[in-house]
């Protein structure tokens, strides 16, 4: 027998136990409890006293050391099942502290409202090893994921090159779009949205730069463009309320209602809805709009659209972790964690994030002729790390005048990645970025200097052909 020294502050007298696999784990389980009454301590030393004098101590002789202690769930007595009663006594130990914290916290709020030090004390408890994660096996589970992300991996980029590539966003994946302001990320990221919603997905839009209304016209005004309709409305009229009174009418009987009716919904989510900047604030959120979706749809949220991330590190409740780069990394794990169990509910979405490029990177990118490097992205490298997909996109005086931007792939954790970028066409008035995949006919005019966008697609096919793909492993 190994001799094991259990060290706390409690001051335990030293332990003599073997030291098999199942009793260092629950060496370990009893180390946790350092924090306890007199009372539990002592039921502590007992516990091990009992377990180092015998393997499999009956249960008349845990009954008569500790009458005041539950018994009924364990139908015989073992080291397996003496560590079972030992997670529960821990389990029930923590959730009394949580639940003295969540109280202390509440009176708290009821005086002075939900101030910077409620938050972070929100914030301590929810990154704590006292709120506990229970395994689950995925051996016993894999069949359930691989059809879950057969359902729900049909949100298209609106790129046909690279969907042809990547085969959609992934469920339980980070994909993030980079570029610089100007270069159509958010024109980007509605089209991703529309097309979803179209499907039959929901998409919880989080808006940080703009208001939610502003992110509805775009959306309003990339469903206009279907032939179906007799007009089409640029986004910057319905901002600016410049609409002829004969297109608004159109608008309230035709176009929005239509826009309503799609199988999926879009649920705009913008800083004024938020209670604070913080993790427990957008949790409580993000179940809020979950139970929404469910509610009103069957289903709840297929993709989760973060714009951008940025402008995260203006949340002052997190000054405390460092500079504003850390902020904004802390944010990027919390979003991995909601892409790979979607509010604590075992679920995996895809989570779209988009990222500001750094000026020097933008600035490489001009010279290079829009090929950006990974290096690019702004103020938070943790982006790099924890997508799976990372995809760019740049655009220049000369590109927006024929309706053009560049996309490429940087990181493809999946797949390849692309050395050259290609060209797609956009139209920011009616916000297109893409290929235009909901009923437009080639005789369509969106009043572009362009006379027909599907030439500019074959163009833009052409030139891909003559990528080089990079075959890289970039599963970091």
């Amino acid at each position: 027998m190994d001799n094991i020294k259990l060290e706390s502050d409690l001051r335990l007298e030293t332990i003599f136990i073997s030291s098999s696999k199942e009793d260092i784990s629950l060496l370990t389980e009893l180390s946790k409890l350092k924090e306890l009454d007199i009372l539990e301590r002592q039921n502590l030393n007992k516990f091990i006293y009992i377990l180092n004098q015998t393997n499999n101590p009956s249960l008349d002789i845990l009954k008569k050391e500790f009458p005041d202690l539950y018994f009924d769930g364990l139908t015989k007595i073992s080291k397996d099942s003496l560590e079972d009663y030992i997670n529960l006594f821990i389990s029930k130990k923590k959730n009394l502290f949580i639940s003295k914290k969540l109280l202390e916290i509440a009176a708290t709020v009821k005086t002075n409202g939900l101030d910077e030090i409620s938050i972070n004390q929100l914030n301590n408890i929810t990154k704590s090893d006292i709120v506990s994660i229970p395994y689950t096996s995925v051996e016993d589970n894999i069949i359930e994921i691989y059809k879950n992300k057969q359902i729900n991996n049909d949100i298209n980029t609106c790129v046909d090159l690279i969907d042809n590539e990547i085969g959609g966003l992934q469920p339980g994946a980070i994909t993030t779009i980079l570029g610089f302001a100007g270069s159509f990320k958010t024109t980007w990221a509605v089209n991703i949205a529309h097309n979803a919603i179209v499907k039959g997905k929901n998409v919880l839009y989080l808006s940080l730069e703009v208001t939610k209304e502003h992110i509805y016209y775009d959306l309003l005004s990339r469903h206009s463009i279907n032939q179906e309709f007799k007009f089409k409305l640029e986004h910057i009229k319905l901002k600016h309320k410049e609409l002829t009174d004969e297109e608004f009418k159109y608008l309230e009987e035709k176009i929005y209602p239509d826009l309503k009716s799609t199988k999926g919904k879009c649920y705009i989510v913008d800083e004024t809805e938020l209670e604070a900047y913080s993790f427990f604030a957008l949790e409580n959120k993000f179940r809020e709009i979950e139970k929404l979706a469910i509610d009103e749809t069957g289903h709840g949220i297929d993709l989760l659209v973060i714009d951008h991330a940025q402008l995260l590190k203006f949340d002052g409740s997190m000054k405390s972790i460092g500079n504003e780069t850390s902020v904004v990394n802390t944010y990027v794990s919390f979003f991995r964690q909601c892409c790979l169990n979607w509010v604590k509910s075992n679920k995996q979405i895809s989570v779209l994030i988009l990222s500001q490029a750094s000026r020097e990177g933008w600035k490489d990118a001009v010279r290079h002729e829009g090929k950006y490097k990974l290096t690019a992205l702004a103020e938070a490298n943790e982006l790099e790390r924890a997508s799976s997909l990372v995809l760019s996109t740049y655009s220049s005086d000369t590109l927006k005048q024929v309706n053009e931007a560049k996309v490429q792939i940087l990181k493809n954790r999946d797949g390849q990645v692309w050395s050259e970028p290609a060209e797609v066409f956009v139209d920011p008035k009616y916000y297109i970025f893409g290929d235009i995949q909901d009923g437009i006919s080639p005789e369509t005019n969106f009043g572009s200097d362009i006379d027909n966008i599907f030439d500019v697609s074959q163009d833009t096919l052409q030139s891909v052909t003559d990528i080089n793909m990079l075959d890289l492993d970039l599963d970091l």
